[in-house]
């Protein structure tokens, strides 16, 4: 028998049969909360991801010097997981822009960085040079997210090639901005971050510290103290801990700039996980009840078709065919919903979304939220036709 003939006769009378019907709401629940608890889990794991490793202050030990920079950098080289090495001197300072705004600068290597648009730092001679997000925002980061702030944020992109008067104190130079970068890669949760050259941060450094020396001439009181400290940036923070104990057991004492706290994340993901193997057990079960009725239901039917020619095998066939219309169609109305509650949670969340949290589509758990779903429709089926070994032999008994 030609397929379409099995299309046919399987979906000939799918609306018209209670039970099919309420396979469809069934499934229907249980597909869009398998898309929205996956969905919901993967914005949690990026989130997570993107506060352990995608701000630069998370994945810095600063490590007590004893001995000169050379010798303390010689010493940590052969620990595995260190991006690179600074003094403290030339990792960050807050400066002001033309306008009085306030940015905060880092100073990294050349290669360190991935842009999104413009050039790199190996790319340019030029050193009075920054790299910006591509989310920019001039001033100090509020202590709330909102729609306000969301329309201070500007495009990185317009700022290409354009120029910043940086002012700290008495510095005052003109930087020219040639790159943006993903700030939740580099800069999470802080969108007023650009990179420039460590040379700059420590001249920066080094003329606020001739204004302060300037300011303390005649104070007695005043004691300044040269950092005898050292950054390392680790690549990865999950080694963080693992690299910060190898620089203890060499003699040196630590510290973190920055600690990140997961267990909260952590155990909802496993909360969900939990609800998404419960939902899979809650819906077969109700399926392989529903198709057991269902065989019992559609027994007269399937008699009927017997008597026309059609053997054992097309019946289960069709039976079988029918489960994976059902699937579908509940599939793509669950798609329909997820699509319209992303929509409804973007237009009343759109700050948070955009700056917080951003909600991730997660694609392949769409996929095998819809493969896990027909395999327990399927394998309900499968159960229930074996449970009713009774009425299928009827099929095989009945005369044409």
């Amino acid at each position: 028998m030609k397929f379409k003939y099995y299309i046919f006769l399987a979906s000939k009378n799918l609306f018209h049969k209670k039970i099919s019907i309420l396979n469809i709401l069934l499934l229907v629940i249980v597909i869009t909360m398998l898309i929205i608890v996956s969905s919901f889990s993967k914005t949690l794991k990026n989130l997570i991801n993107n506060q352990v490793n995608g701000n630069l202050k998370h994945k810095i030990i600063l490590v007590n010097r004893l001995e000169s920079e050379d010798k303390l950098a010689l010493n940590l080289e052969n620990i595995e997981g260190i991006s690179y090495l600074a003094n403290y001197n030339t990792y960050s300072q807050y400066v002001s822009t033309n306008n009085g705004e306030i940015l905060s600068l880092i100073g990294v290597p050349d290669d360190y960085l991935t842009i999104l648009n413009g050039k790199n730092f190996d790319e340019t001679d030029e050193n009075k040079v920054l790299i910006c997000p591509a989310n920019f925002y001039l001033g100090d980061n509020p202590e709330e997210f909102n729609e306000q702030f969301l329309t201070k944020i500007h495009n990185g992109v317009n700022y290409l090639d354009k120029f910043f008067t940086i002012t700290s104190n008495l510095y005052k130079e003109k930087y020219k901005i040639i790159g943006i970068y993903d700030e939740n890669k580099y800069s999470y949760g802080e969108y007023n971050v650009c990179y420039t050259r460590q040379d700059n941060i420590l001249e920066i450094y080094n003329s606020n510290r001739k204004y302060i020396e300037e300011l303390c001439e005649d104070d007695t009181n005043c004691n300044i103290q040269e950092p005898l400290q050292m950054i390392v940036v680790v690549n990865n923070y999950d080694n963080i801990s693992d690299i910060e104990k190898q620089i203890q057991n060499m003699g040196y004492q630590t510290t973190r700039i920055s600690d990140v706290n997961t267990t909260g994340i952590d155990f909802i993901i496993l909360i969900l996980i939990v609800i998404s193997v419960f939902i899979l057990i809650t819906t077969f079960i109700i399926l392989l009840i529903s198709n057991n009725k269902f065989i019992q239901y559609n027994k007269k039917n399937n008699l009927i078709y017997k008597q026309l020619g059609y053997d054992k095998n097309i019946l289960i066939k069709i039976n079988y065919l029918e489960s994976i219309i059902i699937t579908f169609v509940s599939f793509i109305i669950s798609i329909i919903i997820c699509l319209v509650l992303y929509i409804i949670v973007s237009n009343n969340y759109g700050a948070q979304i955009k700056l917080q949290m951003p909600l991730c589509i997660s694609y392949l758990a769409i996929i095998i939220s819809f493969l896990l779903t027909l395999g327990i429709s399927l394998l309900s089926w499968y159960l229930a036709i074996k449970n009713n070994n009774s009425i299928i032999g009827e099929f095989r008994d009945a005369e044409i």
